[in-house]
């Protein structure tokens, strides 16, 4: 087998515009601190395996939520509703003073977002350093689902799923 040569990496406002395209999910990442949750917006989330399950979740390093996770060793995913941007907001740090959201202890006590379109709670199972972020992998202990429609995210706008 023939070695590739190595290319240069796109440039980052090539890469962001690239990306923005892409249609996500918006969830609210969240784990335990020392005084009270720590939550923060994401986007990247994504199903790893279903036996056993598993999905991970990119958190930026800087973040005090990536801290509090690993510390704690158990986060929770809420995948927001698509009524629920003022939270996502909030929990992004874009929202008004005061946090737009009061969590509620999940099936394993795990402060999740009531009212989201599905809430996953996680012990950690493994973290990945890639780039400026830690991808958290977690074992989902946890998992509930309602009727509401997912809060979505494309081209720095929210959304929602509608029928083509």
């Amino acid at each position: 087998m023939q070695a590739r040569s190595a290319q240069a990496p796109v440039a980052r406002d090539a890469f962001t515009q690239a990306m923005s395209r892409a249609v996500t999910g918006v969830s609210v990442v969240c784990a335990e601190g020392p005084v009270g949750p720590v939550a923060l917006t994401v986007s990247a989330v994504a199903s790893v395996s279903a036996d056993p399950p598993l999905l991970l979740a990119c958190v930026r390093r800087a973040n005090l939520l990536r801290a509090a996770a690993l510390a704690a060793g158990r986060f929770s995913v809420s995948l927001l509703a698509a009524d629920q941007t003022a939270i996502a907001e909030s929990c992004a740090g874009r929202g008004p003073e005061g946090p737009a959201v009061v969590f509620v202890p999940g099936t394993t006590g795990l402060p999740v977002v009531p009212g989201a379109a599905a809430i996953f709670e996680c012990q950690l199972h493994a973290a990945h350093e890639a780039g400026t972020h830690t991808i958290l992998v977690g074992l989902v202990v946890g998992a509930a689902h309602g009727g509401a429609e997912p809060l979505l995210y494309h081209a720095r706008a929210y959304g929602q799923p509608a029928p083509l």
